[in-house]
């Protein structure tokens, strides 16, 4: 298996079709295009949060400082979909999938990318729904002024959502292949299992899971 796109997931995907593959290219480090995506994102709500903080309009660093969690979590959630892709693809190469199947493209991803576009758009469209038709503009510009249609109507689905579904799709796929399909699944697959994944996909574990897709 190719291992040279491991941690590349949707989000880097996304990122590099929209041109911010070739700034994090030159910035120090060579950052993935999700991180740099997803943070653009994160720094531009700081930044509106403490502007309205600062001239009084929605002082919300102020009565809710915890707010800046969902922040780190964010960011969080792009680190915890690479960890997780990079695992998926140590097992397929582990198990040596490339050899051993007849359609082995079928393998290269933890779930595709239609998936995610589905969960994403979805979920993008009932929130602009709910911002537009619910809350409306106008409350949401006496609440937090005009920033408050970017952080609405821009950096919640566009970034929030992204983010949550490049790491919550994989783990629901983890969580519908694990047990208690697990032991069926394996049962007549086991020499399949790298040696040090065997104990803990015959006793249920998750923490391994994608291979109990197989």
């Amino acid at each position: 298996m190719d291992t040279t796109d491991n941690n590349h997931i949707w989000v880097d995907r996304v990122a590099t079709q929209l041109g911010i593959g070739h700034i994090a290219s030159v910035l120090p480090g060579s950052p993935a295009p999700s991180y740099v995506y997803i943070g653009c994102f994160v720094i531009f709500d700081i930044a509106i949060r403490i502007y309205q903080t600062v001239t009084g309009i929605r002082p919300i660093l102020v009565n809710n400082p915890l707010w800046l969690l969902q922040e780190i979590a964010l960011v969080g959630a792009v680190v915890a979909a690479k960890w997780l892709n990079t695992e998926y693809a140590w097992v397929i190469d582990r198990m040596a999938i490339y050899d051993r199947v007849t359609h082995p493209e079928h393998f290269e991803q933890l779930v595709s990318d239609r998936y995610l576009w589905i969960g994403f758009g979805l979920g993008a469209i009932v929130w602009w729904a709910f911002a537009i038709f619910v809350v409306t503009p106008a409350e949401a510009m006496r609440i937090g002024g005009p920033l408050a249609l970017v952080t609405g109507l821009v950096i919640i689905p566009l970034g929030t959502f992204q983010s949550q579904s490049s790491s919550l799709q994989p783990i629901s796929a983890l969580s519908y292949c694990s047990p208690g399909g697990s032991s069926r699944a394996i049962s007549n697959h086991t020499s399949l299992i790298p040696n040090r994944l065997e104990d803990s996909v015959l006793w249920g574990n998750s923490s391994r899971a994608p291979i109990t897709c197989l």
